[in-house]
């Protein structure tokens, strides 16, 4: 990992529940991806910046994402988002960069394509997502709380 750099974005907005990226923080990270000169880039975020195609939300949770959009876009460094906020696991690309969402440690929404309006919320085990960043290689594992499970084949440990 070395040789990367992880941003961390800031996407809070103390009005709404709604990202934003006001107050210099546009400009701060457009300085941030020009000292990277070269080296590969992950920005990590909470706020969803596009829509993750699931029915109950809207598009995006974040004001202003299609300038971020942009801005990660032009600059060729940048080799993956990470997200969350919307407590939906999914993964994909956004303008050409791929991402991961993660679920959460919190509650989790079910994935039902008919629900248009608010989410359904479950209590589930909560998950998170170790990300390996080697080279030029970027593999994010999710743990799902799959250990707390009755075990129905012992592993091999050294």
């Amino acid at each position: 990992m070395h040789d990367w750099l992880v941003v961390l974005l800031d996407t809070k907005d103390d009005i709404s529940h709604f990202g934003c990226l006001d107050g210099g923080r546009f400009e701060w990270l457009q300085d941030q991806l020009f000292r990277a000169a070269g080296r590969p880039v992950v920005v990590a975020m909470h706020h969803t910046p596009a829509d993750l195609h699931v029915p109950c939300f809207k598009t995006s949770d974040m004001k202003e994402s299609d300038r971020l959009l942009s801005i990660l876009r032009k600059n060729a460094s940048v080799r993956h988002m990470l997200f969350g906020h919307r407590h939906v696991a999914a993964a994909g690309s956004l303008s050409g960069i791929s991402f991961t969402a993660s679920r959460g440690t919190a509650q989790h929404i079910v994935l039902d394509w008919e629900q248009y309006g608010k989410p359904i919320f479950v209590a589930a085990a909560p998950s998170y997502d170790v990300v390996m960043l080697d080279g030029s290689d970027v593999v994010v594992h999710r743990h799902e709380g799959l250990d707390q499970l009755p075990v129905i084949r012992p592993g091999d440990p050294k």
